[in-house]
């Protein structure tokens, strides 16, 4: 997985359950919103906040929690706000932007247009999208 996310820009990944999928996507988001994080985007998605959770968002919480100091405090460059699925960006004056950072977006019909508008016009240096439980999302079209 590693080899084809480094010389590819289009990966697809497939696998059974527990074949680690989930932890390479979380640790690959980290790794490249860590380099430069204020110029980078990391978007998941998957079908609700809760089953994320238990998926891709539960491992990025639990790589980005693993990283904290004896008091509690992260030692990476950003804010994390988990009740709403998102770890937010500091641009080194500890102001905190949705601009960049890691975000979850569901896929919920009752919040299709919001996240869609999360994607529209997006301007970043970097910009990973994972498509997950892709056969359960909410269509687009």
């Amino acid at each position: 997985m590693l080899e084809e996310a480094c010389n590819r820009k289009w990966i697809w990944l497939s696998g059974c359950a527990s074949s680690g999928k989930s932890d390479f996507l979380a640790v690959w988001g980290l790794v490249n919103w860590v380099v430069d994080p204020v110029n980078t985007l990391v978007l998941y998605t998957s079908t609700s906040l809760k089953e994320a959770r238990l998926r891709v968002w539960g491992s990025v919480l639990q790589y980005f929690t693993a990283c904290c100091d004896s008091k509690g405090r992260s030692l990476l460059p950003g804010k994390l706000l988990d009740s709403v699925g998102s770890i937010r960006s500091d641009d080194g004056v500890h102001k905190y932007s949705d601009k960049s950072g890691i975000h979850l977006i569901t896929g919920e019909k009752t919040k299709l247009k919001e996240n869609i508008g999360k994607m529209i016009g997006l301007k970043n240096g970097a910009c990973f999208l994972w498509l997950m439980s892709c056969r359960t999302l909410t269509r687009l079209g």
